[in-house]
């Protein structure tokens, strides 16, 4: 299962930064000045904190440029292997120095059996963790 779950997540992982790279403005999205605000459907971040403050930079810009954004899936390799799916998430609700961020748990449950809800998985998970809880979050 390790090897099917590893060319899984390189087939996710693709098609994240495929997706990552259709930054596009919509015309449904133009402003009272007649500007047009981006609508982002797909960011590629490094987790490490090596670019922490570059990180924030450009998550600051896309703010700015489009807005608080509705719902946020944020996509991790499983670093350490935990837990027993190939696809996981978690209802868990993410204390962080500006608040919560709480679980959209539609869109959890429309994943239905294409994934499991396996919370102890992201104890420890750098993929996540370090996207969410930095200085400045998302």
């Amino acid at each position: 299962m390790m090897r099917f779950g590893a060319v899984v997540g390189l087939i996710a992982i693709l098609g994240l930064i495929i997706w990552g790279l259709l930054f596009f403005v919509s015309p449904k999205n133009q402003t009272t000045t007649g500007k047009r605000s981006p609508t982002v459907s797909a960011i590629i971040l490094p987790h490490h904190d090596l670019v922490k403050r570059q990180r924030q930079q450009f998550l600051s810009k896309i703010k700015k440029e489009a807005g608080k954004p509705k719902t946020i899936i944020l996509v991790s390799p499983n670093h350490y292997e935990v837990g027993s799916a190939d696809t996981q998430t978690t209802d868990r609700i993410w204390q962080i120095s500006s608040g919560q961020i709480s679980p959209d748990l539609t869109v959890i449950r429309a994943l239905g059996s294409k994934t499991s809800i396996e919370t102890g998985s992201f104890a420890n998970e750098h993929g996540i963790k370090l996207v969410l809880l930095s200085p400045k979050p998302i």
